[in-house]
Protein backbone atom coordinates (compact mmCIF):
# COMPACT_ATOMS: atom_id res chain seq x y z
CA UNK A 1 0.00 0.00 0.00
CA UNK A 2 3.05 2.48 1.03
CA UNK A 3 4.70 1.73 -2.35
CA UNK A 4 1.34 2.27 -4.05
CA UNK A 5 0.92 5.18 -3.08
CA UNK A 6 4.37 6.63 -3.31
CA UNK A 7 3.38 5.77 -7.06
CA UNK A 8 0.43 7.52 -6.95
CA UNK A 9 2.22 10.85 -5.40
CA UNK A 10 4.85 10.90 -8.46
CA UNK A 11 2.38 10.10 -10.88
CA UNK A 12 0.32 13.04 -9.66
CA UNK A 13 3.66 15.35 -9.33
CA UNK A 14 4.40 14.54 -12.60
CA UNK A 15 0.77 15.25 -14.14
CA UNK A 16 1.37 18.68 -12.26
CA UNK A 17 4.23 19.17 -13.84
CA UNK A 18 3.14 18.59 -17.21
CA UNK A 19 0.58 21.13 -16.71
CA UNK A 20 1.98 23.40 -15.90
CA UNK A 21 4.92 23.22 -18.74
CA UNK A 22 1.68 22.77 -21.25
CA UNK A 23 0.34 26.63 -19.67
CA UNK A 24 4.01 27.79 -19.74
CA UNK A 25 3.71 26.78 -23.50
CA UNK A 26 0.36 27.95 -24.49
CA UNK A 27 0.38 30.81 -23.19
CA UNK A 28 4.06 32.32 -24.04
CA UNK A 29 3.64 35.64 -26.18
CA UNK A 30 6.23 33.74 -28.28
CA UNK A 31 5.25 32.31 -31.57
CA UNK A 32 6.50 28.33 -30.36
CA UNK A 33 6.89 24.65 -31.55
CA UNK A 34 8.12 21.71 -31.63
CA UNK A 35 9.82 19.95 -34.77
CA UNK A 36 11.50 16.32 -35.24
CA UNK A 37 14.57 16.85 -36.50
CA UNK A 38 13.69 15.69 -40.55
CA UNK A 39 11.30 19.15 -39.91
CA UNK A 40 7.96 17.74 -38.96
CA UNK A 41 5.33 19.34 -37.00
CA UNK A 42 4.61 17.72 -33.75
CA UNK A 43 3.40 20.44 -31.59
CA UNK A 44 2.36 24.46 -31.99
CA UNK A 45 1.48 26.33 -29.44
CA UNK A 46 -2.00 28.73 -29.30
CA UNK A 47 0.04 31.81 -30.30
CA UNK A 48 1.52 30.45 -33.26
CA UNK A 49 -1.96 28.75 -34.19
CA UNK A 50 -3.89 32.03 -33.90
CA UNK A 51 -1.70 33.84 -35.17
CA UNK A 52 -2.54 32.38 -39.06
CA UNK A 53 -5.83 31.29 -37.96
CA UNK A 54 -5.43 27.27 -38.15
CA UNK A 55 -5.88 24.44 -35.61
CA UNK A 56 -3.39 21.97 -34.62
CA UNK A 57 -5.01 19.49 -37.32
CA UNK A 58 -3.83 21.87 -40.09
CA UNK A 59 -0.01 21.31 -39.48
CA UNK A 60 0.78 18.40 -37.10
CA UNK A 61 2.58 15.99 -39.39
CA UNK A 62 3.44 18.45 -41.86
CA UNK A 63 6.88 19.43 -42.74
CA UNK A 64 7.62 23.00 -41.02
CA UNK A 65 8.29 24.53 -44.41
CA UNK A 66 4.68 23.53 -45.65
CA UNK A 67 2.88 24.83 -42.99
CA UNK A 68 0.41 28.24 -43.08
CA UNK A 69 3.43 30.37 -41.34
CA UNK A 70 5.77 30.17 -44.52
CA UNK A 71 3.71 29.13 -47.32
CA UNK A 72 3.21 32.53 -48.86
CA UNK A 73 6.55 33.23 -49.71
CA UNK A 74 8.59 30.00 -51.91
CA UNK A 75 11.91 31.98 -50.72
CA UNK A 76 11.05 32.15 -47.13
CA UNK A 77 10.07 28.19 -47.54
CA UNK A 78 13.45 27.46 -49.14
CA UNK A 79 15.19 29.39 -46.04
CA UNK A 80 13.68 27.13 -43.16
CA UNK A 81 14.23 24.26 -45.40
CA UNK A 82 17.86 25.17 -44.86
CA UNK A 83 17.40 26.34 -41.15
CA UNK A 84 15.97 22.69 -40.45
CA UNK A 85 19.16 21.16 -41.81
CA UNK A 86 21.47 23.27 -39.75
CA UNK A 87 19.63 23.12 -36.44
CA UNK A 88 19.50 19.08 -36.84
CA UNK A 89 23.22 19.21 -37.45
CA UNK A 90 23.27 20.84 -33.87
CA UNK A 91 23.72 24.84 -34.99
CA UNK A 92 21.23 27.54 -33.56
CA UNK A 93 20.33 29.71 -35.95
CA UNK A 94 17.95 33.15 -36.00
CA UNK A 95 17.05 36.06 -38.74
CA UNK A 96 14.22 37.66 -39.85
CA UNK A 97 11.27 36.62 -41.91
CA UNK A 98 7.49 37.06 -42.56
CA UNK A 99 4.46 35.53 -41.63
CA UNK A 100 0.94 36.19 -42.93
CA UNK A 101 -1.23 36.64 -40.48
CA UNK A 102 -5.08 35.64 -39.72
CA UNK A 103 -6.02 39.17 -41.81
CA UNK A 104 -3.87 37.96 -44.44
CA UNK A 105 -1.22 41.09 -43.48
CA UNK A 106 2.20 40.66 -43.54
CA UNK A 107 3.92 40.18 -40.40
CA UNK A 108 7.91 40.43 -39.47
CA UNK A 109 9.09 37.69 -37.35
CA UNK A 110 12.23 37.65 -35.35
CA UNK A 111 12.63 34.43 -35.98
CA UNK A 112 15.31 30.96 -34.04
CA UNK A 113 15.53 27.80 -34.11
CA UNK A 114 17.76 25.70 -31.57
CA UNK A 115 18.47 21.80 -30.84
CA UNK A 116 17.09 19.93 -28.15
CA UNK A 117 19.19 17.01 -26.80
CA UNK A 118 18.87 14.11 -24.82
CA UNK A 119 20.63 12.57 -21.89
CA UNK A 120 22.79 10.91 -24.50
CA UNK A 121 23.32 14.30 -26.60
CA UNK A 122 21.24 13.07 -29.34
CA UNK A 123 19.33 15.47 -30.95
CA UNK A 124 15.49 14.98 -30.09
CA UNK A 125 13.38 18.08 -31.35
CA UNK A 126 13.72 21.71 -33.14
CA UNK A 127 12.36 24.32 -31.27
CA UNK A 128 11.31 27.04 -33.65
CA UNK A 129 10.55 30.61 -31.85
CA UNK A 130 8.86 33.68 -33.22
CA UNK A 131 8.56 36.91 -32.02
CA UNK A 132 6.34 39.93 -34.07
CA UNK A 133 8.49 42.96 -34.60
CA UNK A 134 6.29 44.58 -37.02
CA UNK A 135 5.09 47.69 -34.94
CA UNK A 136 8.82 48.13 -33.26
CA UNK A 137 10.70 47.79 -37.28
CA UNK A 138 8.13 50.47 -38.39
CA UNK A 139 8.96 52.70 -35.23
CA UNK A 140 12.58 52.28 -36.76
CA UNK A 141 11.89 52.82 -39.87
CA UNK A 142 9.68 56.01 -39.24
CA UNK A 143 12.53 57.39 -36.57
CA UNK A 144 15.17 56.68 -39.48
CA UNK A 145 13.03 58.58 -42.38
CA UNK A 146 12.62 61.36 -39.26
CA UNK A 147 16.35 61.56 -39.03
CA UNK A 148 16.70 61.64 -42.94
CA UNK A 149 14.57 64.47 -43.39
CA UNK A 150 16.60 66.42 -40.77
CA UNK A 151 19.42 65.85 -42.01
CA UNK A 152 17.78 67.16 -45.61
CA UNK A 153 16.56 70.05 -44.07
CA UNK A 154 19.72 70.85 -41.81
CA UNK A 155 21.67 70.68 -45.15
CA UNK A 156 19.71 73.22 -47.02
CA UNK A 157 19.87 75.72 -44.12
CA UNK A 158 22.98 74.86 -42.82
CA UNK A 159 21.94 74.45 -39.36
CA UNK A 160 23.92 71.86 -37.49
CA UNK A 161 22.31 70.27 -34.08
CA UNK A 162 23.72 67.84 -31.24
CA UNK A 163 22.84 66.76 -27.90
CA UNK A 164 24.95 65.87 -25.27
CA UNK A 165 24.19 62.20 -22.66
CA UNK A 166 25.58 63.76 -19.51
CA UNK A 167 25.21 60.06 -17.56
CA UNK A 168 27.36 58.74 -20.46
CA UNK A 169 29.25 62.06 -21.04
CA UNK A 170 28.14 61.14 -24.74
CA UNK A 171 28.27 64.06 -27.48
CA UNK A 172 26.55 63.47 -30.52
CA UNK A 173 26.51 66.15 -33.64
CA UNK A 174 24.36 66.01 -36.54
CA UNK A 175 26.05 65.40 -40.12
CA UNK A 176 25.72 69.02 -40.97
CA UNK A 177 27.37 69.76 -37.74
CA UNK A 178 30.25 68.19 -38.73
CA UNK A 179 30.36 69.91 -42.13
CA UNK A 180 29.98 73.10 -40.61
CA UNK A 181 32.87 72.59 -38.24
CA UNK A 182 34.89 71.04 -41.37
CA UNK A 183 35.36 67.25 -39.18
CA UNK A 184 35.38 64.47 -40.39
CA UNK A 185 32.15 62.31 -39.18
CA UNK A 186 34.27 59.26 -38.71
CA UNK A 187 35.87 61.39 -36.01
CA UNK A 188 33.86 60.79 -32.25
CA UNK A 189 32.70 64.48 -31.39
CA UNK A 190 33.66 64.97 -28.00
CA UNK A 191 34.36 68.33 -25.46
CA UNK A 192 38.38 68.42 -26.64
CA UNK A 193 37.13 67.97 -30.51
CA UNK A 194 34.81 71.35 -29.85
CA UNK A 195 37.18 73.28 -28.29
CA UNK A 196 39.90 72.73 -30.91
CA UNK A 197 37.59 74.27 -33.08
CA UNK A 198 36.30 77.78 -31.72
CA UNK A 199 37.81 80.45 -31.31
CA UNK A 200 40.62 80.51 -28.58
CA UNK A 201 39.18 83.43 -26.93
CA UNK A 202 36.16 81.92 -26.64
CA UNK A 203 37.55 78.85 -25.08
CA UNK A 204 37.06 79.84 -21.86
CA UNK A 205 33.85 81.34 -21.79
CA UNK A 206 32.27 78.20 -23.44
CA UNK A 207 33.66 75.90 -20.74
CA UNK A 208 32.31 77.82 -18.12
CA UNK A 209 28.73 78.17 -20.02
CA UNK A 210 29.31 73.82 -20.25
CA UNK A 211 29.89 73.46 -16.65
CA UNK A 212 27.45 75.79 -15.55
CA UNK A 213 25.00 73.88 -17.56
CA UNK A 214 26.22 70.61 -16.08
CA UNK A 215 25.76 71.75 -12.55
CA UNK A 216 22.99 73.63 -12.35
CA UNK A 217 21.11 72.94 -15.38
CA UNK A 218 20.86 76.25 -16.21
CA UNK A 219 20.67 77.35 -20.34
CA UNK A 220 23.81 76.63 -22.27
CA UNK A 221 23.65 78.45 -25.85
Amino acid sequence: AARTSELSRAYEAFKESERRMEAFFNNSFQLLGFLTPDGTMQKANHTALNFVGCSESDVIGKLFWDTPWFSHDPGQQQIIKNAVKDVSQGKTVRFETTHKNVNGELRYIDFSMHPLHDEHGHITYLIPEGRDITDIRDTELALEFSQTELEQAQSVAHIGSWYFDANNEELKWSSETYRIFGADESTPANLELFLKIIHPEDREKTISAWNDALRDGSQYE
